[in-house]
């Protein structure tokens, strides 16, 4: 079977569980202008700095002094930036923006408490007609949606395409049982939390299947001074020995998590 993604490609920044869950909303609203829709807005600055700290970017971008240049701090490029937002840009929020009114809407459908108010404010902004007023409170959600729309849709693929149901009594009973592994790259992705060993900080997750198209996650240091020998190395399948572990994510992904591996030579 090949792979959804090519090796390499940047498939950037979490699962749906990942999507706060609660959180507090002071009940009177403080609505924000901008000249550009802030979807669009943050497409464009999730393209230059694919993070989750661009809230403060869109705060400055909602005053009037939209045509003034900003420093990223701290900033790979060390360089000053103006954002664009470009047709492209614009086309790219707009699916986004149906993408997730369909998801809120079927989360609504499908839990008997209905969505959280959080939630609930993102829904009203994503469906509004004026996409350029906007609650302060809720450009934290806006800033991390084309992230999360580029991970939710590596998930909804590998779910279409690869077996993700329940573990078996047998599989369970492997679990922590050092064993060798050959797999195979489906994608990868960013991420700066919830990592399964605890620990914090930005880390790369990838995604691939094995031998019974079962599911396995690998993730990695973001800063690995090896990560270039590694990715030539998952331009193939590999062969690794590791302790695997099942995880159940509550968007009815199943795979094995290994958090004990080492690659094997050919």
């Amino acid at each position: 079977m090949s792979s959804l993604f090519h090796p390499g490609q940047k498939v950037l920044k979490n699962l749906a569980s990942a999507w706060p869950s609660s959180i507090t909303i002071n009940s009177s609203p403080i609505m924000v202008s901008f000249e550009e829709d802030p979807l669009a807005l943050a497409v464009s600055m999730y393209e230059y700095t694919p993070n989750d700290d661009n809230t403060y970017l869109l705060e400055f971008y909602s005053t009037s002094n939209t045509t003034d240049t900003i420093s990223i701090v701290p900033s790979a490029r060390g360089s000053v930036w103006k954002p664009t937002v470009t047709e492209r840009h614009r086309s790219q929020a707009e699916e986004i923006r149906t993408f997730y009114k369909g998801k809120f809407l079927m989360l609504a459908l499908s839990s008997a408490d209905g969505i959280t108010e959080f939630r609930r404010k993102t829904l009203h902004y994503l469906k509004s007609n004026d996409t350029k007023q906007v609650d302060r409170q809720i450009l934290g959600m806006i800033s991390k949606l084309p992230r999360m729309f580029d991970e939710d849709k590596i998930i909804d693929s590998i779910k279409d395409e690869f077996k993700v149901g329940a573990f078996s009594t047998k599989e369970k009973n492997n679990a922590g049982v050092s064993k060798q592994l050959t797999l195979t790259l489906i994608a990868s992705h960013s991420k700066n939390n919830g990592r399964h060993n605890g620990v914090k900080g930005e880390f790369i997750c990838y995604w691939f299947y094995d031998e019974d198209n079962r599911v396995h996650l690998i993730e990695m240091d973001m800063h690995n001074p090896f990560t270039q020998h590694w990715i030539k190395s998952i331009e193939h399948p590999i062969n690794i020995t590791a302790k695997s572990y099942p995880h159940t994510a509550r968007d009815g992904l199943n795979y094995w998590v290994s958090t004990i591996w080492e690659l094997n030579e050919d």
